[in-house]
């Protein structure tokens, strides 16, 4: 892509992992899109072009499939986003969580040690769709021993 001057190359591809454990959170099936693209000034940018595709998708979703999405809003719950699509590190993701509990000490360190469990991220999206009306938002900068896949190390 960087060598071949192309700016951006994507790629959707259907998927399969083979992964240990059964968990309702976890496809073993799916469809991914991969892009390559230069960074120009800030690692950030990955994360702009992200976001504008995913804000992209949700609002043709509204338009084109408005009668599919009330019937699933109609069973579950209002589904929100707004723009721009709110960005939070983990370690604020982490200090949301902590606000409000009593054993805030023993959280972090669960929290920093083996990641977010199932429960902690239904909590963390009721919060956040609470102080900022979206059911999407982005989280970054995850410590280095939790990311599974390739990792670009940050200097800051």
């Amino acid at each position: 892509c960087i060598l071949a001057d192309m700016g951006r190359v994507y790629e959707i591809t259907p998927s399969y992992e083979l992964c240990y454990g059964n968990t309702a959170s976890h496809l073993v099936e799916f469809t991914t899109l991969n892009f390559e693209m230069a960074i120009k000034e800030r690692l950030e940018e990955i994360m702009d072009i992200t976001g504008e595709l995913m804000a992209n998708i949700l609002e043709r979703l509204e338009k084109e499939f408005l009668e599919e999405l009330n019937l699933i809003n109609n069973q579950n719950r209002n589904f929100e986003f707004d723009l721009p699509i709110p960005r939070i590190t983990y370690h604020h993701a982490i200090e949301i969580l902590r606000e409000g509990k009593d054993d805030k000490d023993s959280l972090l360190d669960f929290l920093w040690e083996g990641g977010l469990p199932r429960s902690e991220e239904y909590n963390l999206a009721k919060i956040i769709k609470e102080k900022y009306y979206t059911d999407v938002f982005i989280i970054y900068k995850y410590p280095k021993h939790l990311v599974r896949y390739c990792y670009m190390p940050r200097s800051v």
